[in-house]
């Protein structure tokens, strides 16, 4: 894979969009076996935090649409990616169109939706479609998330239902203890294993996701960081995500961030004839 396939592929790690990742918690291995069956995650009395439910929902609905410009420097196992920028566009979770440039070429395009990706890789003039589920997205730009998780992370939203997730004592003994500034949640679910949302109350935002597999390994990070307003929603300008099992991480550095623009925008694009198109089911 080249490295220009490379960096969007690992920017889609973002930033899907960084440093390496740092993890939220630092559980024993008992505590990480606690309700781990599916059976145990379903009888839970999850403790849903109303600040955390309220401030989700009111983001969301605030968010119509966002467009942001940006620079992104990564790594993908291991190895250093030429600098690229990249525009991106999220209309709500309806879809989002995203294209790459390195050294000022376009390199890559992705449009998705709830029902459908299209990815094309224009420097190895490529196309894939299909059903926007993790393993799909995972098999066109290495990254296994589904689309439904991609366009809240890139959004600075927890992904799945936010009423899971609960609480993390501050007397409990094992796991990171919240700031004066922010509060840690966590939620357990037999598809994900075990995800951490630390939440700014004062933003109204995530600070950092992460997610773990059963046994602890840390199979996804992101971060968010130098915080702006813009039409009374606050934005992350740098967004940093790691994949370690990659041995990948991205940087995502905004230089232009746009709030519910009333431009109206193509974001599907078409792909040229000659361009050879595998479908994903």
């Amino acid at each position: 894979m080249s490295y220009y396939l490379g960096v969007v592929g690992v920017t889609f790690l973002l930033l899907i969009g960084c440093s390496a990742a740092q993890n939220l918690d630092h559980q024993s291995s008992t505590a990480l076996q606690q309700n781990d069956s599916a059976t145990s995650v379903a009888t839970m009395q999850f403790v849903p935090n109303a600040s955390l439910i309220t401030a989700m929902k009111e983001r969301n609905s605030a968010l119509s649409m966002l467009d942001i410009s940006a620079s992104v420097n990564a790594t993908l196992d291991g190895n250093a990616a030429p600098p690229a920028n990249c525009t991106l566009t999220i209309c709500r979770n309806d879809s989002l169109g995203m294209v790459f440039r390195a050294f000022g070429m376009p390199v890559g395009k992705l449009y998705a939706r709830n029902d459908y990706f299209l990815f094309f890789d224009a420097f190895n003039n490529r196309a894939l479609d299909g059903a926007p589920t993790a393993a799909n997205i995972g098999r066109a730009i290495n990254v296994p998330l589904s689309y439904q998780d991609f366009t809240h992370l890139l959004r600075g939203e927890a992904p799945g239902d936010i009423a899971l997730f609960m609480p993390v004592s501050a007397e409990s003994k094992n796991t990171i203890q919240p700031t004066s500034t922010s509060t840690l949640f966590q939620r357990k679910t037999a598809e994900n294993g075990i995800e951490y949302a630390l939440f700014s109350p004062d933003r109204k935002a995530l600070v950092q996701y992460q997610r773990k597999a059963a046994d602890g390994a840390v199979q996804l990070n992101v971060r968010y960081e130098d915080f702006v307003e813009t039409n009374g929603v606050q934005i992350a300008k740098k967004v940093a995500i790691s994949v370690p099992s990659q041995n990948s991480n991205v940087t995502f550095i905004a230089s232009e961030i746009t709030v519910n623009s009333s431009a109206n925008k193509q974001l599907i694009f078409a792909i040229p004839s000659s361009v050879p198109k595998s479908r994903l089911e």
